[in-house]
């Protein structure tokens, strides 16, 4: 009797969720370079990415209170027929050449334990969060920006460190800022997915030398 009853339960979830995936419209570049999946109906919207575009004034990113009177509550969400989105921070065609001109491929990664012949670079972010961020499950910054560079004899790296200090509106109901760094108001855990401005490369490689290595072109 169990069985019978949990199968039809799993349908109402699953056609739940794609209802629900349905009702979003995503948009690249909706407003200041972000990208954004919104529902009129749910009255709900989520950021996808932060498109940066090479410039200083660009490295200042504050998260838009709303978007089409829609509130902006969560970073990553869904849309279409379950399509996954995360939030991070992209580079423009115009900062790909403004950082490495040169280069001949561009990925995103959590691991560079395994790289060699490769140079260090800090990106500093200035990241303000709005009051009606509630929801950060899909949140990406804690990821390496790796420009690739290859030719017939070697193969060397430019990887790009994003560090963020943090800032929070005081109105918001579910998080706080102190420090440069993010914390939910709930229990005072730091949010780890971000990388701070004291984050240690060093530490980072020695912690992952043992897990797998998983690139995501851009």
């Amino acid at each position: 009797m169990k069985k019978i009853i949990a199968i039809p339960l799993l349908i109402v979830v699953v056609f739940s969720f794609a209802s629900c995936c349905l009702f979003y419209d995503y948009e690249c570049n909706a407003t200041d370079n972000f990208d954004i999946g919104y529902s009129k109906l749910l009255n709900q919207a989520f950021l996808s990415d932060y498109n940066w575009d090479g410039t200083e004034k660009g490295m200042n990113i504050v998260i838009p209170e709303e978007y089409k009177k829609i509130p902006v509550t969560a970073f990553g969400g869904y849309f279409g027929r379950g399509v996954p989105c995360s939030f991070g921070i992209l580079l423009t065609d115009e900062a790909k050449e403004l950082l490495s001109p040169n280069a001949t491929g561009w990925y995103f990664t959590s691991n560079i334990s395994t790289h060699e012949n490769y140079e260090i670079k800090y990106l500093n972010f200035n990241v303000h969060i709005s009051s009606n961020i509630s929801e950060m499950e899909g949140l990406w910054l804690d990821r390496y920006i790796v420009a690739k560079h290859k030719n017939d004899t070697s193969t060397s790296y430019e990887i790009y460190v994003p560090l963020c200090n943090v800032t929070c509106d005081e109105d918001n109901k579910t998080f706080y800022a102190k420090d440069g760094k993010l914390y939910f108001k709930g229990n005072d855990q730091l949010v780890t997915d971000i990388m701070y401005e004291d984050f240690d490369v060093g530490k980072d490689i020695e912690s992952k030398k043992d897990k797998i290595v998983s690139c995501h072109p851009f």
